[in-house]
């Protein structure tokens, strides 16, 4: 047979994708993603809750790698790991007129369980659930003095496909829900700030995926 076309158990044919990939429980995927976060905050200043208060980012980018084991032909466990950003933190509202209130560097990350409903041909789409959990390295003063930010595990959600374009590779594309929400706090002027957050982000990847 030649590559284009093979024979599976029972006489149905394969395509080149199918044979490629037949076998393979490893994926590696390579490439850049896109956080968006939702940046709603709650403050209490004082002991006394503020407001229309908020807090403002900027859409940052970052490197990430995905690793994947199929367990199955169409269940797989997904590693994503995010080159940790450094973002700065906005007031926004009725503070919005407060410099910069700090700087936060964390690393995005998911685990997640994946449904591949259809293991042959190029086009293959997956959803998957599981957990994202932030990471927070470091935070640095602005506004808000003794800035910190805790660490924190939520649920979140995905959905992707990949293109093969070749022999055991191609393009993915991803969409990734996460309802992250760090508890913050600091001080302003002396008086300790408490702040609940819902970050909620929104992260867009693509790049490219290999089978191994």
């Amino acid at each position: 047979k030649n590559i284009e076309q093979g024979q599976a158990p029972g006489g149905k044919e394969q395509s080149a994708a199918d044979l490629l990939t037949e076998g393979k429980k490893w994926s590696l995927k390579a490439g850049m993603a896109s956080l968006e976060l939702r940046d709603k905050a709650e403050m209490i200043v004082g002991g006394a809750p503020l407001n229309g208060e908020g807090i403002s980012t900027y859409e940052h980018q970052t490197p990430t790698v995905q690793i994947g084991y199929f367990f199955t032909d169409n269940i797989a466990f997904n590693a994503t790991l995010g080159l940790p950003p450094k973002i700065d933190i906005f007031a926004a509202g009725t503070i919005g007129a407060l410099p910069k209130l700090g700087e936060v560097t964390y690393g995005p990350t998911a685990f997640t369980l994946q449904y591949h409903p259809t293991v042959s041909g190029r086009i293959r789409p997956y959803v998957g659930a599981g957990v994202s959990y932030m990471i927070v390295f470091d935070e640095n003063d602005g506004a808000f003095q003794d800035l910190n930010v805790d660490n924190d595990l939520a649920l979140a959600f995905e959905a992707g496909t990949e293109i093969l374009l070749g022999k055991d590779w191609g393009m993915f594309l991803d969409v990734k829900k996460a309802f992250l929400r760090p508890a913050v706090t600091g001080t302003f002027g002396g008086a300790a700030v408490e702040t609940s957050t819902k970050l909620d982000p929104w992260v867009f990847s693509g790049g490219i995926t290999f089978k191994l």
